[in-house]
């Protein structure tokens, strides 16, 4: 047993100190800026199924995503 839990918590070690100290290089030009890009606004209605023994009626409201 204790023979192969050495080689695993070296493993481990490896995998988890192999991403300290290194930041992120580009390797090409970011892209253009995507569609989404902004505030959008509009109105989000949830109702339940209306198949469902007394469903409650359909609840709206104005929702707002800024990306």
């Amino acid at each position: 047993m204790s023979r192969l839990l050495v080689p695993i918590a070296a493993l481990g070690a490896v995998c988890v100190l192999s991403g300290c100290g290194r930041e992120a290089t580009p390797t090409a030009p970011s892209g253009s800026t995507s569609f989404l890009v902004g505030t959008w606004r509009g109105t989000v209605t949830i109702q339940v199924d209306p198949r469902s023994p007394n469903p409650p009626p359909p609840t709206s409201g104005d929702m707002t995503w800024t990306f």
